[in-house]
């Protein structure tokens, strides 16, 4: 072989050494640049970021001169112009997108991954540089400041550059070229301080890393010779005095609020925990995460030093000086304020973390702490796989946990998007937040402060608030941020409570911040229904009155919806009570109930009877109704004792109105599904079940199990599917099967829109006879064509999923008769299945012959019993007492013994005692009235045959009672 040919083949191994090493790092690069863009919007601008995109957007001049104007006052920003300088040219360029906003963050960021590569190749070798640009690039805490609308990730690229041009320059060897290297020290380290102040502490790092290197290395004599050191030295000051001067009047100026000392012990305590895992509400992570990569770090600092001790002290001086500078000025005034003002000493701690894993394969002929070495061969690749699923587990969390969510103030400003109107008004306590709170809010509502800024006086922001609002005003307080200005947080939140009617309270989502929005009424009485409103006069039996209602006639499932009522109080009394709201579809099922108290305060106890109060009631729609035309109907409960409060014509429901739903999607984040268990099942290649409701943990035989389901269309369906219901029992034979459309019967699947939520029921019966054991429930999606069941997640995979286990507990066994007062003989079904043996009239424990009083609740007790081995229809029970005229005043239907004992369950011979509450209207007029009984099937209407004598009864129906009602 030629020496030419040697020489090629060597030349080629080199370089394709090279491009592998090459290569890696730039699948490293992509990969750090894709971890920051993910979910790039998904979290809210919190305060700070609202400050950045302000100062983007003022002029240059104004940019520069480092001023934040806030309710006309001007402030001076703590931090300098340069980054501000770069988003306001992006802005120009891409908008003001959040995307485009935090895009500066994410390439500066990404900037990072090749300067750590370079600065820990430089000082330790190849092997430490791709794994230091590796821990850097998956690192959660660089990934959360990337992501963030502020300059600290800017600031620590720029301090990698210049750390990077300084060991350049310390260890050059051409006296040359390293006059360029001291260059890019400066220019970087001058640029990172005109990017944040903390860049001084950095900056002055390399100050006494060059004295030092003089005095050990050359002596301060052969100083007068470098032209180019003075150079760059004479240059730098100039440059550095104009921000000397600002850092130092704005340091000089006195603590600023929400700044306060720290313990060093907690601060060790927190940048352990941030550089090894990364950022936490607490400040904090678990020790067995944080040790692992402290021990790893403090042998990467053994192991540099072995191989490189001069890089390696200057690397512990990178580390230490930054963050000591930093804490010794917090002692004259705290600059400290969390964990973000930690960011410029994590590059170090990574290099050390990368030096430990890789340190004792790089010492081969090192013959000290050789055991330490053999030793380390086994544990370092053991803590590094620690070490990378731990970062790539709490990157997760990071992107996914509810405790890592920043302070929303998106949130509460798209909730007033969508539920403030003109009429309302918005008041933002702290009065710094507005800047993040305007980029979001495209309401209609006036948005004012109070406390104006540097406003100190409590009865001068009571004033403006009094002044900024009107009579039957909805008012919306962003309590929460409080005020950082020193004013007293919890004076006006007092002063609200105490002379407003509150409507609505809700926290959102907040790590730092606490962000809460409350809605008020300031003054509930109205002289008269406003045009707008629908008028009506409706009572209800002494306890309100409706004077008119605002309701909105279309609404979003899912979604929260608010209607105003116009109510008055018959009496002074102050009853507390529930509206019950319902839907009713055109087939007339039930969608519901939507629940609220009525809130606190309401109606206030202030002795105007009969004055028409304005009330603005807030429900939350159930997710997943079919979109269509729905009826609303209302009920209205006394909390006390759970009364449905009858209206003056003794009905106990109202029709308020015709409302159209839109329909809900799965996409959307917003959404708080009432269900217990998150599925995400796919059925074939259309539809995926979501979630739904677990059963309960047991249930007697006879009952029906109901679930609600809600189903994610993948894809629009193109056939027809349903529901197929089984109970296994514990050898897995099916005892009980039962099929349930999707949902509404006039909206198949076929109609159903890609990308959404529809909510359906289905039902099983537990049968009459099965044993005392545990039994499982599966579901299967089955074609209406064809009755085949879809195959779930892929095409051979399995039919069916379980949805969950419950326990059959039996009933005891009573077949023996009581003595009645009242006994009768009547049997339900042409085929015999149920007696009827007597009854009861009961006013509390007493039983009630012929009379009782207007507004008493009596108590109807049936005895029934069984006549047949099984009844496959769960029937209900309906009880009407009617008048003259056969208007019914009063009822109660249900299934009997208030749905604890379905007819399903009942077995042959077995005696039932059923007890129903008849409430007497207290509108009532004195006279005779009838109570009529008897059974019918719910879902079709149709009454049971009943029989007397062996003849059946007109109307299927038996006259139980006469009753006289007198005062």
């Amino acid at each position: 072989m030629s020496p030419s040919s040697v020489t090629n083949s060597s030349f080629y191994q080199i370089w394709s050494h090279s491009n592998l090493w090459r290569g890696l790092l730039i699948l490293i690069i992509l990969l750090s640049f894709v971890l920051r863009l993910h979910d790039l919007e998904g979290q809210s601008m919190w305060s700070d970021e609202g400050l950045s995109l302000y100062r983007a957007q003022l002029p240059l001049s104004e940019i520069t001169a480092n001023v934040i104007t806030v309710d006309g006052i001007a402030t001076q920003d703590t931090n300098p112009p340069f980054y501000f300088l770069l988003l306001h040219i992006l802005i120009l360029l891409a908008g003001e997108s959040v995307f485009a906003l935090r895009y500066l963050g994410v390439a500066a960021a990404t900037l990072a991954i090749p300067a750590m590569y370079g600065l820990g190749f430089i000082a330790f070798g190849r092997r430490v540089g791709i794994l230091a640009a590796l821990l850097i690039a998956i690192s959660p805490f660089h990934i959360w400041q990337a992501q963030v609308l502020r300059n600290y990730s800017l600031l620590l690229t720029l301090n990698l550059l210049s750390v990077y041009g300084l060991i350049r320059f310390l260890t050059g060897s051409k006296e040359g070229k390293r006059g360029r290297w001291l260059f890019v020290w400066a220019v970087a380290g001058l640029v990172g301080i005109y990017t944040h102040y903390f860049g001084f502490f950095v900056f002055a790092f390399g100050i006494l890393a060059l004295i030092a290197f003089y005095v050990k290395e050359q002596g301060f004599g052969r100083l007068r010779g470098k032209r180019s050191f003075w150079i760059v030295v004479i240059l730098s000051s100039i440059i550095l005095i104009p921000a000397l001067v600002i850092a130092l009047d704005r340091f000089l100026a006195g603590t600023q609020v929400d700044f306060f000392p720290v313990p060093l012990q907690d601060v060790l305590i927190q940048a352990a925990g941030v550089f090894s895992v990364g950022m936490n509400w607490t400040l904090t992570q678990p020790w067995w995460r944080v040790l692992p990569v402290i021990l790893i770090a403090t042998a990467g600092v053994w192991f540099a030093w072995k191989n490189q001790p001069k890089a390696t002290l200057l690397f512990i001086g990178y580390q230490l000086i930054p963050i000591a500078m930093l804490l010794a000025a917090s002692l004259i005034n705290p600059l400290y304020n969390g964990l973000r003002h930690l960011l410029i000493g994590l590059p170090p701690f990574l290099i050390f973390v990368a030096s430990g894993l890789v340190g004792p394969f790089q010492l081969e002929s090192q013959r000290t702490g050789q055991n330490i070495r053999r030793l380390w061969r086994w544990v370092a690749p053991v803590f590094g796989v620690f070490l990378i699923i731990s970062q790539i587990q709490w990157l997760n969390a990071q992107f996914t946990s509810p405790e890592l969510i920043r302070d929303d103030i998106r949130g509460a400003a798209e909730y007033l998007n969508e539920h403030a109107t003109p009429d309302d008004i918005v008041w933002l306590h702290d009065t710094i937040i507005k800047f993040t709170f305007d980029y979001y809010y495209q309401g209609t509502a006036p948005v004012v402060s109070a406390p104006r800024f540097s406003n100190m006086s409590i009865d001068s922001a009571i004033e403006d608030i009094q002044t900024s609002t009107k009579e039957n005003q909805r008012i919306w307080f962003l309590d929460e941020p409080t005020p950082r200005t020193g004013f007293d947080r919890a004076a006006l939140a007092d002063w609200a409570e105490t002379n407003w009617i509150r409507i609505f309270d809700q926290s959102f989502p907040s790590m730092w911040l606490r962000v809460g929005l409350k809605g008020y009424i300031n003054e509930p009485f109205v002289t008269s229904v406003p045009e707008r409103a629908n008028p009506v006069e409706i009572i209800w039996d002494d306890a309100l009155q409706l004077h008119g209602y605002d309701i909105p006639d279309e609404i979003q499932a899912g979604d929260e919806w608010w209607l105003t009522f116009y109510l008055s109080q018959p009496t002074i009394e102050n009853e507390q009570h529930l509206i019950s709201l319902y839907l009713v579809d055109e087939q007339g099922n039930s969608w519901g109930p939507m629940d609220q108290v009525i809130t606190r305060g309401f109606p206030p106890a202030s002795g105007q009877a009969d004055s028409p109060m304005r009330y603005d009631h807030r429900v939350s729609i159930p997710p997943g109704i079919p979109a269509g035309d729905y009826q609303l109907w209302m009920r209205l409960i006394r909390t006390e004792d759970e009364f449905t409060v009858p209206l003056a014509n003794g009905q106990l429901d109202l029709h308020l109105t015709d409302v159209a739903v839109e329909a809900s999607r799965c996409d959307d984040d917003s959404l708080h599904l009432p269900a217990d268990i998150q599925t995400n099942t796919r059925f074939g290649n259309d539809i995926a079940l979501f979630s739904y409701d677990l059963p309960l943990d047991a249930y007697p035989p006879g009952h029906l199990i109901s679930l609600n389901l809600w189903w994610c269309t993948l894809k629009a369906p193109k056939a027809d599917y349903y529901v197929h219901l089984e109970i296994l029992d514990a050898h897995e034979n099916v005892v009980s099967e039962s099929a349930s459309p999707l949902t509404q019967i006039n909206y198949p699947s076929s109609q159903w829109a890609p990308g959404e939520l529809v909510m359906g029921r289905a039902d099983i019966i537990v049968p009459g006879q099965v044993r005392e054991e545990s039994h499982e429930v599966r579901l299967s999606l089955r074609s209406a064509d064809t009755g085949e069941a879809l195959p779930t997640h892929w095409p051979l995979g399995p039919k069916s999923i379980a949805l969950g286990n419950f326990m059959v507990q039996t009933w005891p066994l009573d077949t023996s008769l009581p003595e009645l007062s009242s006994p009768i003989e009547a049997v339900f079904g042409k085929s015999p299945m149920i007696e009827l043996h007597g009854y009861e009239l009961l006013n509390g424990q007493e039983v009630v012959d012929q009379e009782t009083a207007p507004g008493e609740t009596l108590g109807l007790s049936l005895i029934w019993r069984s006549v047949s081995e099984m009844i496959n229809e769960s029937y209900s029970v309906f009880i009407h007492v009617v008048n003259e005229d056969e208007q019914i005043i009063a009822q109660s239907d249900g299934v009997p013994a208030s749905g604890l004992r379905p007819t399903t369950s009942w077995r042959n011979r077995e005696v039932i005692t059923d007890v129903h509450a008849i409430s007497i209207p207290e509108s009532t007029e004195p006279g005779t009235y009838q109570i009529w009984i008897g059974l019918y099937d719910p879902t079709t209407g149709i009454r049971v045959p009943l029989f007397v004598n062996g003849d059946q009864l007109p109307d299927d129906r038996l006259l139980l009672h006469s009753l006289l009602i007198d005062r």
